[in-house]
């Protein structure tokens, strides 16, 4: 979220008095301009609230994993292996997307 955040005008406008380490830096609204807006919009037309907030998000290594927080909560320590060995796979970008699938009854990873 960071890196996002620091592309953005409303924090370039204040990034040498945050680099200064001056604490509390106010944001203006009027620092907020339409290219920042323009990519508020891109992320939540990826990733819309609601599957926000119904996700759960996995760091392991330098990969990340997001999946439902259903399928988090049910999440086997035997699939937590499979994740730790997945993240060791290089070929996978981030975000990886996981989901369960339950249709078989063996619980098996579903990578996307």
């Amino acid at each position: 979220m960071s890196d996002i955040t620091h592309t953005m005008n409303i924090w370039k406008c204040k990034e040498n008095r945050i680099l200064a380490n001056e604490y509390q830096v106010p944001l203006d609204d009027e620092d907020f301009n339409s290219s920042d807006a323009q990519l508020i919009n891109n992320i939540l037309s990826i990733y819309p609230i609601k599957m926000i907030n119904n996700s759960k998000v996995i760091s392991i290594k330098d990969k990340i994993f997001i999946l439902s927080k259903k399928d988090a909560d049910a999440m086997s320590p035997q699939q937590m292996d499979t994740l730790q060995e997945l993240a060791d796979i290089q070929e996978l970008e981030n975000p990886v997307h996981i989901s369960i699938d339950n249709e078989d009854k063996k619980g098996r990873l579903l990578v996307d």
